[in-house]
């Protein structure tokens, strides 16, 4: 595998050029986000990927015209698991600005863990079910909104980062499925971004677990799962973050490298932005974020 290691010292400011009035998942309601919209992007607020919870649900942004199989990202926010919502501005505006180029772009709530070790684990095991029953929900309606079942690429920051990097490696065979609908199709997505991803639960979680709980933290580690099959990858992360250890992405890094997956690249900082690594240096993470999925899904 050929990684690029690129060491960026150099801070930059917040750029995106859509939703410049988004503020607070609370705040974005519909009618917000519908005043923000790029031109020619179609919004579907609160479609439930499974029915029975409140967090089953996404938000699904489209071209207005879409006259063929077009290419999908899923978008799924951070928040360590136990807060955090798809209102969220930057990956509303990432959804949105992706559908402006000609992507089907859906934003996920998942089900949140309670605290207290005793749920943790078990919260992010939902959360991973959850996550991959919404790829499911995508492919189940990939003729409905003009999807490209093989190319559909993931996109998260922080916890969320965690769950797309288990999409992209996770198979059926790892039992973690969940019991939701639309078994028949599969759950892995074709290229996955990551920004500050928890790929190791034992880096991740700070108390010392018992023994008896470390198959589960195997079991729910995207590290777990590398292989030579891998799909694409682009990571984000910096030196300073005290939020998710950067040691997750350089040992990711490295298995992935060990296990031979052939297109990985790492952007690793060294400008003190510490958990906010893809927003803060966006100047040039943005456009790499664009050609990555552009070189993995539309060609």
């Amino acid at each position: 595998m050929k990684t690029k290691l690129f060491l960026l010292l150099l801070s930059t400011s917040i750029l995106f050029v859509n939703g410049q009035n988004l503020g607070k998942p609370k705040n974005n309601t519909d009618e917000v986000i519908l005043n923000n919209l790029p031109e020619g992007v179609v919004a579907e607020f609160n479609i439930p990927y499974r029915e029975g919870n409140q967090r089953w649900k996404m938000d699904l942004f489209r071209p207005e015209k879409v006259e063929k199989s077009t290419p999908a990202i899923i978008f799924i926010h951070g928040g360590g698991f136990t807060s955090g919502d798809k209102r969220n501005k930057g990956i509303i505006r990432l959804a949105m600005n992706y559908a402006a180029q000609g992507y089907v772009c859906t934003a996920v709530n998942y089900r949140l863990s309670k605290k207290g070790r005793e749920n943790r684990l078990p919260g992010i095991k939902d959360a991973i079910a959850d996550t991959k029953c919404a790829v499911r929900w995508m492919r189940a309606n990939a003729k409905k909104y003009n999807i490209n079942p093989e190319r559909i690429g993931a996109f998260g920051n922080s916890a969320g980062a965690h769950l797309v990097c288990m999409l992209g490696l996770s198979p059926s065979s790892a039992g973690l499925e969940g019991n939701g609908p639309h078994t028949e199709f599969s759950s892995m997505v074709q290229a996955v971004a990551a920004a500050s991803p928890p790929t190791d639960l034992n880096l991740f979680i700070d108390e010392e677990l018992p023994q008896e709980y470390k198959p589960l933290v195997k079991q729910l580690s995207p590290i777990s799962y590398v292989s030579a099959e891998s799909p694409p990858f682009v990571i984000f992360h910096d030196e300073s973050d005290y939020v998710v250890s950067v040691e997750n992405s350089k040992s990711f890094v490295a298995a992935l490298d060990k296990a031979g997956a052939k297109n990985v690249k790492f952007m690793l900082y060294d400008n003190n932005s510490g958990h906010g690594a893809f927003i803060k240096n966006a100047k040039e993470t943005i456009p790499l974020l664009e050609e990555f999925y552009r070189n993995a899904l539309k060609k």
